[in-house]
């Protein structure tokens, strides 16, 4: 599908999205992952040229390539942006909607939405200062771990999210997260909307003490961990190592391709819970698919009870990497510490 001169691949995007069945002219014909259907009705069409799609039987499954996206990427629309532009480079979606179907009305929401999370982002680093002292230092985090990831303090915080983690994202910080000033609340982590959280290793843009190019990637699951793991891995010089967080317990493609072409070797370090092992069961089936052959982080290497790498001390988070394990798929208890 080419517009504006830039070439998005509709076929690719609906082989990644559906099983399809054949594609007939300038139509892919699909089935239907949403319902079941009277047999030979179960077909989603997709034209090629157009990005427009619908299922005949779905009454509420139809719309062009945004909505597509949002729908089968679990996003929201200026996510979807992103998304379809890191696919297929900068595309003027919005000339694009209003020639399809003239969904969008106001001509400017692209801009003013893409400009006003830009503004949103800068306005609340504006109300920060350094986060050398008070939550960070107290979590154990080195002043130079606290420096080189720009952790910050939003002093007075009128919605009680004072601790600001700034998010790097081509080239500068665009976007951020919230970390609530108390653990008692529902939420301890606000992700701005717009977040392109699939596309995102956080940490990866991050250079150790000694600017050594890291081989090892340690994967945790948010960015409190990666901060921890970090201070840990600069005081025991272990400058092979590089913390990153999938920001969850899944790993997307997008993620999946920033490992396979920054590292030669992967140690998941995911929560030591219930949810933290069955993601890690995943994430290790969807390593060894890729071709990596994953290891996990040893818990039980320092007999302790606990939830997170945040909540252990830095020789035995040391401990837990040097002490990593292959993963194997008939262990049942990966990771798990026994007591």
């Amino acid at each position: 599908m080419l517009f504006n001169g830039t070439e998005l691949d509709i076929e690719q995007l609906a082989q990644r999205w559906f099983d399809v069945k054949r594609i007939q002219g300038n139509e892919i014909i699909a089935a239907c992952p949403w319902d079941k259907h009277r047999k030979g009705q179960n077909k989603v069409y997709i034209n090629i040229e157009s990005g427009l799609w619908d299922c005949k039987a779905c009454s509420d499954k139809s719309g062009d390539i945004i909505t597509l996206a949002r729908l089968m990427e679990d996003l929201d629309y200026v996510e979807a942006l992103d998304w379809l532009q890191e696919k297929g480079g900068e595309i003027d979606f919005l000339g694009f909607s209003e020639r399809i179907d003239g969904i969008l009305h106001d001509e400017g929401r692209v801009e003013r939405s893409q400009s006003a999370l830009r503004g949103e982002t800068q306005r609340l680093l504006d109300q920060c200062m350094p986060g050398r002292t008070g939550y960070w230092r107290d979590r154990g985090i080195r002043t130079s771990t606290i420096d080189r990831y720009n952790l910050l303090i939003r002093p007075g915080a009128p919605d009680g999210y004072k601790y600001i983690i700034p998010i790097y994202w081509k080239g500068k910080y665009r976007y951020f997260i919230k970390r609530a000033s108390s653990d008692e609340v529902r939420a301890k982590y606000l992700y701005q909307r717009g977040l392109p959280r699939r596309s995102i290793l956080y940490g990866l843009h991050i250079r150790d003490e000694s600017d050594f190019i890291s081989t090892t990637a340690v994967v945790c699951e948010g960015p409190l961990d990666v901060l921890v793991v970090s201070s840990a891995l600069n005081k025991y010089h272990m400058y092979d190592y590089r913390a990153v967080a999938i920001l969850g317990n899944r790993m997307t493609p997008e993620q999946m391709s920033l490992i396979r072409s920054e590292f030669n070797r992967v140690i998941m370090f995911l929560d030591n819970d219930e949810e933290g092992r069955r993601g890690q069961h995943s994430l290790a089936d969807d390593l060894m698919a890729a071709d990596v052959m994953p290891e996990y982080a040893d818990y039980g290497a320092s007999k302790l009870k606990v939830k997170d790498p945040g909540e252990m001390e830095e020789a035995d988070i040391k401990r837990a990497i040097e002490n990593s394990r292959l993963y194997v798929m008939e262990e049942d208890t990966v990771g798990a510490t026994t007591h």
